[in-house]
């Protein structure tokens, strides 16, 4: 029997993994990989079995008295996971950036009795945390702001960004339209239509741009205004604008001698050769909150000399969720991690054991 299946073993994958083994030593783990990853997990000294899969429909073969079930995916296959994973009675927490509505799943979780954790990770994730703590805190909100984003400490000409998570999921926030609330309604935008300044207290001053990262807190959270925005070092966003305009972002296939290929997976690979980390980065979640004639905030940084702070930050929070849903027992239905604020404390001792400086004003 196994306490957990690791559905994917990429960089968040395997940092998890880390963070799980060393705060749960005795966590029984199956990982599970379309590539083979059995190298890697000897490299790392890793005891955990590993099954190789590459198709959702294979899976549930493999889960025998699995009693929960994690997923880091790309989003363009994750919902065939989910899917499959609920209908068949699994627990699942993912962490991966979904693009559908996960109450779509509610009512199979229900009758199911299995519990379905969407964004178990930085933002969305922790920040839907973060909002969810404030807002019990002040009534009738009038603004919900949050600005986040995982960049280099030192930019480098000309993107002015390196790669940390997927690089197609990386697109994807460029193309994807974005979901915010103005003056109490749900609007779509164009991401990339506006680039807004926005000075980080002791970080100082960043471009960004509104991100589709509010997910479920557009149903779980009743303000005014409310919006995500992603950061981005100055001079970034309008090379990525050219790059959307003349088509390297597109999801159509085009024939290339004879060879058909998306621009998009063209670029996300393009991207993750040329810009791949190579320099430490910092991870920034800057949450503002105002309602009857009261401001909240809580600022969390983590800063890396070495490794990821934004694939840290992201695989601590989903190690936590994870060990929570083991340690505590969820309730059935879908629980995106607003609904845990009872354990915010839990995770703020977890992020502070890693090195994430949290202030609450």
């Amino acid at each position: 029997m196994y306490d957990l299946a690791l559905i994917g073993l990429g960089r968040v994958g395997f940092r998890t993994l880390d963070f799980l083994l060393k705060w749960k030593p005795d966590l029984r783990v199956l990982g599970i990989d379309c590539l083979d990853r059995s190298k890697t997990i000897v490299e790392r000294g890793f005891n955990i079995d590993f099954t190789r899969i590459c198709e959702s429909i294979d899976i549930v073969k493999h889960l025998e008295d699995v009693k929960l079930v994690a997923t880091a995916l790309p989003s363009s296959i994750v919902y065939d996971y989910v899917n499959t994973l609920i209908n068949n009675g699994f627990n699942v927490i993912d962490v991966s950036y979904i693009g559908f509505d996960p109450y779509i799943f509610n009512n199979t979780c229900l009758n199911n009795n299995v519990t379905y954790v969407p964004d178990a990770g930085f933002a969305p994730g922790f920040s839907n945390l973060v909002v969810s703590h404030l807002s019990r805190e002040l009534n009738e909100l009038e603004s919900v702001e949050i600005y986040v984003g995982g960049i280099p400490v030192e930019p480098k000409p000309p993107f002015y960004y390196e790669i940390t998570w997927s690089p197609e999921d990386l697109i994807e926030e460029y193309t994807r339209r974005a979901h915010v609330v103005f003056d109490n309604e749900i609007r779509e935008i164009d991401p990339l239509d506006k680039i807004i300044r926005i000075d980080i207290p002791g970080h100082g001053v960043f471009e960004g741009f509104y991100s589709d990262g509010l997910h479920t807190l557009l149903k779980n959270i009743k303000a005014r205004n409310m919006f995500e925005v992603t950061l981005r070092h100055p001079g970034h966003l309008n090379r990525v604008r050219v790059l959307r305009e003349l088509g390297f972002f597109d999801d159509i296939k085009i024939d290339v001698d004879g060879i058909e290929i998306t621009p998009k997976r063209f670029t996300a690979k393009l991207l993750s050769n040329k810009f791949s980390q190579s320099s430490p980065d910092k991870a920034i979640l800057y949450v503002k909150i105002r309602g009857g004639g009261l401001t909240r905030t809580v600022l969390s940084v983590l800063e890396r000399t070495v490794g990821s702070a934004t694939v840290d930050f992201t695989s601590a929070v989903f190690a936590e969720t994870i060990i929570i849903a083991l340690e505590k027992g969820l309730e059935p239905g879908v629980h995106p991690l607003e609904d845990l604020h009872m354990y915010y404390e839990e995770y703020v001792r977890r992020l502070r054991e890693i090195g994430v400086t949290i202030l609450e004003t």
